[in-house]
C-alpha cells in the first residue's frame, strides 16, 4: 500500500506539471500561437529547470508521474470520439485523403533518408531517423526490423512531432490554409500524436481527420520503410 509521503509526492508532481502545462497553453494562446512558446516546449524547460534547481533526479520525477503515464492510454482511446462522431465527414472525403497520406508516407522517409546521405552519417542514425514521422510504438519496432536504434529513434519522433505542431499555425496563416480537414491531415501525417494534440485544439473535425491521418499515415509508412529495406 502507498505511503502517505508517497501520495503526497505523486500528488505535488501532478499539481506542478499540470500547473506548469496550463501556464505554458496561456503564453502560447496569448503569444498568438509563436512556435518558440508551444506547450510541450515550453514547459518542458521549465520542468527541466525546476529539477535541476532543486537537484531532483529525473527518476524520481518519473516515479512520481505514474499518475499521468497511467492516463496516457486512456487519453489516446478519448482521440476515437472525435473520429466517430465525424464518420460521415471522413466517408465523405475518403477519395480525397488518400493522396496526401500516400505522399506523405513517402516523402517523410524519403526527406530524412535524403538529408542523412547528404551528411553521410552512418547508416543505423540513418536507418532510425526515417520512422519520425510515426508515432513512437510502431518506430519502434520498425526501427528495430530495419536495424536502425529504437532509442535514436524515439528522438526524432518527440523532436519530428514538436516541430511540427509548433510550426503549424505559423504555416497554416502563411499558406492561408483555412480548412480544418487540410489542417488535420497535416497534423496527423507529419507531427502524428503530438500534432493530433494540437487538433484537437483547433476543432473536433481538425482532430478527428489528425487521428484518421496518424493511423493511416503508421501504416502507409511502415510499408514504404518494410520495402525500403528489402532492396
Amino acid at each position: 500500500m502507498p505511503s502517505s509521503t508517497m501520495l503526497l509526492m505523486l500528488a505535488v508532481n501532478l499539481l506542478i506539471t499540470c500547473t506548469v502545462f496550463n501556464l505554458s497553453s496561456k503564453l502560447y494562446h496569448y503569444s498568438k500561437h509563436f512556435p518558440l512558446t508551444h506547450p510541450l516546449i515550453l514547459s518542458g524547460l521549465v520542468l527541466v529547470a525546476l529539477l535541476s534547481a532543486f537537484d531532483i533526479a529525473i527518476e524520481d520525477y518519473q516515479q512520481n508521474s505514474q499518475v499521468i503515464m497511467m492516463m496516457l492510454a486512456p487519453a489516446t482511446v478519448a482521440l476515437g470520439v472525435p473520429l466517430y462522431k465525424n464518420l460521415a465527414v471522413l466517408t465523405k472525403y475518403k477519395s480525397a485523403i488518400f493522396i496526401p497520406l500516400l505522399l506523405g508516407a513517402i516523402i517523410s522517409p524519403c526527406s530524412a533518408l535524403l538529408l542523412l546521405w547528404l551528411f553521410k552519417v552512418d547508416s543505423s542514425l540513418l536507418l532510425s531517423m526515417i520512422s519520425k514521422s510515426i508515432t513512437s510504438p510502431i518506430a519502434i519496432d520498425i526501427t528495430k526490423l530495419v536495424g536502425g536504434i529504437p532509442a535514436i529513434a524515439v528522438i526524432f519522433v518527440i523532436i519530428s512531432g514538436i516541430i511540427g505542431a509548433a510550426l503549424a499555425t505559423p504555416l497554416f496563416s502563411l499558406l492561408a490554409i483555412k480548412h480544418d480537414i487540410s489542417k488535420g491531415l497535416s497534423l496527423g501525417i507529419a507531427s502524428h500524436a503530438i500534432g493530433t494534440s494540437s487538433a484537437v485544439q483547433i476543432s473536433e473535425q481538425c482532430a478527428a481527420f489528425a487521428v484518421l491521418a496518424m493511423c493511416l499515415n503508421g501504416l502507409l509508412t511502415t510499408l514504404v520503410i518494410v520495402l525500403y529495406s528489402l532492396f
